[in-house]
């Protein structure tokens, strides 16, 4: 079974790229510094990946880090969009329903939307 990564460990990534010290990020996130630490080291170490280099004036993005950065940013744009275009589709289903339309018009609505959620299946 392939070991997925921990989506927490990826929220501190992002926080900490972006905030540049680990206390900048722990105030953001409202957690103690050393989980920041700990939680970045087990995703580098799950990745097997140095992210960002650690010193005394903060943290620097090395150049996976800024890979990985991009791509993580890219992917939640596209979440985004999938489950907008997600929510358009069942609130199109919820007010053919609420409208009282008929069976016909409410079963059609609930195709679309069931096409719509397999076209994100077959996009993501």
């Amino acid at each position: 079974m392939r070991k997925t990564t921990d989506l927490d460990g990826i929220r501190i990534f992002v926080a900490a790229a972006e905030a540049g010290t680990f206390s900048a990020a722990a105030a953001h996130l409202q957690l103690p510094a050393s989980t920041i630490s700990r939680s970045l080291t087990r995703l580098e170490k799950h990745l097997d990946l140095l992210l960002m280099r650690r010193s005394q004036r903060g943290l620097t993005l090395t150049d996976a880090g800024k890979e990985y950065l991009a791509r993580l940013h890219y992917n939640i744009g596209v979440c985004y969009f999938h489950l907008d275009r997600f929510d358009a589709a069942a609130n199109e289903f919820k007010n053919a329903v609420l409208l009282k339309t008929d069976y016909a018009q409410a079963y059609a609505a609930l195709e679309k939307a069931r096409a719509r959620t397999r076209e994100l299946d077959t996009v993501g």
